[in-house]
């Protein structure tokens, strides 16, 4: 389901520190109401960062998940 505003989103690095992030954009992923976000994180993180913490605040609300942090290169 559509949620507007879209919640503030925050980051936290495996080292402790707090990023913001914005210019995102939710995209449908199917019909069942996910959605893909494409984020803009500054400052951007470490390339030995192995993991983040997502914290998204809502008006009533606040969410945190961990995520592993894969690195890929393509140049």
């Amino acid at each position: 389901r559509a949620v507007s505003p879209l919640p503030n989103l925050w980051i936290r690095d495996s080292a402790g520190r707090w990023h913001a992030t914005g210019h995102y954009a939710p995209r449908p992923l199917g019909d069942d109401g996910e959605v893909t976000l494409s984020l803009a994180i500054v400052p951007p993180l470490e390339a030995d960062t192995s993991w983040i913490d997502v914290v998204a605040i809502g008006q009533s609300a606040q969410v945190r998940v961990r995520l592993p942090v894969r690195w890929t290169w393509n140049p």
